[in-house]
């Protein structure tokens, strides 16, 4: 059996009078009992904290008899304690200069140190984040969303791979916000393993979005500039005029067809689709070239004010071909040179020139097919009077999903309808 002094020479020094004096007043205490805290060396040779609870036993007089005492080893706690003793002062210096959550948690998952502006983007208090159970944690986080954020949790303790990752997450008022998250393992010295992280609201992150935004406008920038340049030297070599003239009294005047109208309402459903802002100007630039291969084509043709024979139908037919090799050899994009050549057709195979069916048609293709048959309805042409927009209106909701993209046709009602469109 080990000597009192046996067990007093272990104590550590910086412990070891606080530790005498405690023992030394315990008889004095009417309930005989304390707890106390202390690093003893342990026969691994490392110090090990432990969590000491004393009761003193007294005789039939009162007198103290013995000490009992239970020990449990508490190191890991200690540990935790330490680190975010440490880890504090770094939290709240960072929450002053940033819009993000800053975290720690341990392998487990469980937050063990959040700064305090979780209270402005989460509306919880940081107290209450580090007392929320971590089941209770991830409930907030939507279902489909959570099975990625774990995935990416597990990864970082396991293989410490850092991760970003977006997902949605309720507010203490259970109104949803979308953030981003990203974490890092930390490895202390000790063994430890603890997570280190911030959440930051998609919208706050300013700077990143603002960086993402100039590069796109730059890029969307040049591009425009350089289908504009195309454009221009395409216009500029046209013939004195193209697609649907309407003859005026001596016979040779015409009034030249408004390509904006359709490339605007193309670009109006694009956009309204939720379609990428480069893939939405590409359409633009489509719409206003689409019937560019009517220049190709007999003005006798094109200004005919009866309706036209079958051989001359053909004839006309042949302008998304011709279109298509004009902006191909312009250097166009290919997916402008596919909305010139197939913006006739239909989804039930009856369009021009390739007969397409649904999926083999593009949906750049079909804005552009709606907007030009709502153009073309709402518009004078040499061989009738115009039906008026609320006939082309009925004309797209008749036959969407039958000659017309259901979503597309959808669309273009609603920005006519619900959002007041006009054509320009």
């Amino acid at each position: 059996m080990r000597t009192p002094k046996f067990w007093e020479s272990r104590i550590h020094f910086e412990e070891a009078a606080r530790t005498h004096r405690v023992l030394a007043e315990l008889p004095a205490q009417a309930q005989g009992r304390l707890s106390l805290e202390y690093r003893f060396l342990h026969a691994d040779g490392r110090y090990h904290w432990l969590k000491d609870d004393l009761r003193l036993i007294r005789n039939a007089e009162g007198l103290p008899l013995e000490i009992e005492g239970h020990w449990l080893d508490v190191t890991d706690r200690r540990r935790l304690e330490e680190s975010l003793s440490d880890e504090a002062a770094r939290y709240h210096k960072l929450a002053e200069t940033v819009g993000e959550i800053v975290w720690t948690r341990d392998a487990e998952g469980h937050t063990i140190a959040i700064s305090p502006n979780a209270r402005e983007i989460l509306g919880f208090e940081p107290g209450e984040l580090l007392n929320m159970r971590r089941r209770l944690w991830w409930k907030r986080i939507q279902p489909e969303d959570a099975v990625r954020v774990r995935a990416a949790f597990q990864g970082l303790i396991l293989d410490g791979r850092p991760y970003t990752v977006d997902y949605r997450i309720k507010r203490s008022d259970e109104s949803w916000l979308e953030v981003r998250e990203k974490g890092i393992v930390r490895r202390k010295n000790d063994g430890l393993v603890l997570a280190d992280g911030t959440v930051v609201e998609l919208i706050r992150d300013r700077e990143s979005a603002i960086a993402d935004f100039i590069d796109e406008r730059r890029r969307l920038e040049g591009l425009l500039q350089r289908s504009e340049e195309r454009f221009r030297l395409l216009v500029d070599n046209m013939p004195s005029g193209v697609a649907v003239y309407e003859p005026r009294d001596d016979g040779r005047d015409f009034i030249i067809k408004d390509f904006n109208r359709a490339a605007g309402l193309a670009r109006a459903i694009a956009g309204e689709l939720g379609l990428p802002r480069d893939k939405v100007e590409e359409i633009h630039i489509g719409g206003r070239l689409h019937d560019i291969g009517m220049i190709s084509l007999p003005l006798k043709i094109l200004s005919k004010p009866g309706k036209v024979t079958d051989i001359e139908f053909e004839r006309l037919k042949t302008h998304t071909k011709l279109g298509a090799d004009i902006v191909r050899k312009a250097d166009f994009s290919p997916a402008i040179v596919d909305m010139v050549l197939h913006h006739h057709e239909r989804l039930d195979g009856t369009g021009y020139p390739d007969g397409l069916k649904r999926e083999e048609i593009g949906l750049e293709a079909m804005c552009l097919a709606v907007a030009d048959v709502v153009e073309a309805m709402s518009s004078d042409r040499p061989h009738r009077p115009a039906a008026g927009i609320d006939k082309a209106l009925e004309e797209i909701e008749r036959n969407k999903g039958v000659l017309y993209d259901e979503r597309v046709a959808d669309t273009c009602l609603t920005i006519f309808r619900e959002k007041g469109f006009k054509l320009g």
